[in-house]
């Protein structure tokens, strides 16, 4: 689960053969760490063949009550 993060140029996902799962949310106006991180996250982790929930949230950096409903339900 990642939440309003980056990936790090220099870090590349090892490929996975079992296709884990892996959960991406980010408020579309994060001013400390901008959307297209979240982006660029999810298409590194889907290009290393993980199983990747993307979900975007109208919040800037922060975890709102919508982002708890949508986690909950996702470990669900």
């Amino acid at each position: 689960m990642l939440i309003g993060g980056r990936t790090l140029p220099e870090l590349k996902a090892a490929p996975s053969p079992t296709r884990p799962r892996a959960l991406v949310l980010h408020g579309t106006r994060d001013a400390r760490l901008p959307y297209e991180n979240a982006v660029r996250t999810r298409e590194v982790l889907r290009g290393a063949g993980y199983d990747v929930d993307f979900r975007a949230f109208d919040a800037g950096h922060e975890i709102n009550a919508e982002m708890v409903s949508a986690m909950r339900a996702w470990l669900r």
